[in-house]
């Protein structure tokens, strides 16, 4: 299965991806920000970055920049909460190619569902 970064701040939300990634045999590397995030994609590579646009340690969308300038064809899900400025920021990064957005809070079988398509797989959700 592939190898998923996982890029958030927010433990909780950090854990609850990685036992759902994991459920389905994908192999989960975190880091809690920006920097620590691209130092494991440069140490390890992924084939999947789960990456929270909300991070405290710089702005989002020049995060999402500079996975894209290293790795223009690296498959990223953008997250950000469901609020009017999360929203926006989700926007900006599909317009910079991330292949799909993930407004928080997020359900099982919309991460699972998500990961599966961006990843080209059959797999189904079967949470529901």
């Amino acid at each position: 299965m592939a190898l998923v970064l996982i890029v958030d701040d927010c433990e909780p939300d950090r854990h609850t991806l990685r036992r759902m990634l994991e459920s389905r045999q994908h192999r989960v590397v975190m880091a809690e920000g920006r920097l620590e995030g691209l130092e494991l994609w440069r140490q390890r590579g992924a084939d999947l970055v789960v990456l929270d646009l909300q991070l405290p340690d710089r702005d989002a969308i020049d995060t999402v920049v500079q996975f894209r300038a290293a790795a223009p064809e690296l498959p990223i899900i953008a997250m950000a909460s469901g609020d009017r400025s999360g929203l926006d920021v989700l926007a900006d990064a599909y317009l910079l190619g991330v292949k799909a957005v993930l407004p928080k809070p997020f359900h099982l079988h919309q991460v699972l569902d998500l990961v599966a398509r961006v990843l080209g797989t059959d797999e189904a959700s079967e949470a529901g």
